[in-house]
């Protein structure tokens, strides 16, 4: 049975998770995609005319993110496997090259998740802050009015 040359998902529909084997790589014909780290962040979106899934198929590893139709869905046209890798043994310049850029739109992505991670930290712990805060400010408000009541009284001839 042959294989369709293109697939439709519909909007959030998962195309393929990370730690997945990769047999192809796809080009977008309608729609968006969104690409996720195993954190959860997204990292990019990416619309008509844009490949996508090339990065694994190139380095032989297991898919890397996780990549989801985006709100309106998604056609992609399907790349397989044999294709690219054709094309990097026809010509091993485009191949080092294209090699090298995924392993370090690879690197780029690892990267990006731990600031993903340490931003997210940080500002949970801003959060935290500014809410502690507006409790002191309560509370300091709180004194000051029962500290002028207590001076008013103090210097006050109203005895």
């Amino acid at each position: 049975m042959d294989r369709p040359s293109s697939l439709l998902f519909k909007a959030g529909e998962i195309v393929y998770n990370i730690d997945t084997n990769s047999n192809e790589a796809y080009i977008i014909s309608e729609g968006e995609v969104n690409l996720f780290s195993r954190d959860g962040f997204l990292l990019a979106s990416l619309s008509n005319g844009e490949m996508f899934g090339e990065t694994s198929v190139i380095t032989g590893e297991k898919r890397s993110i996780t990549a989801k139709a985006g709100a309106n869905g998604l056609k992609v046209k399907i790349i397989p496997k044999s294709n690219l890798t054709n094309i990097l043994q026809k010509d091993p310049i485009l191949g080092a090259l294209w090699k090298k850029t995924q392993l370090r739109l690879l690197d780029s992505n690892k990267k990006n998740s731990e600031l993903f991670i340490e931003v997210e930290a940080i500002t949970e712990e801003l959060e935290k802050c500014i809410s502690e805060q507006k409790v002191l400010s309560k509370k300091s408000e709180k004194l000051s009015e029962r500290i002028s009541r207590i001076k008013r009284l103090l210097y006050s001839s109203e005895w």
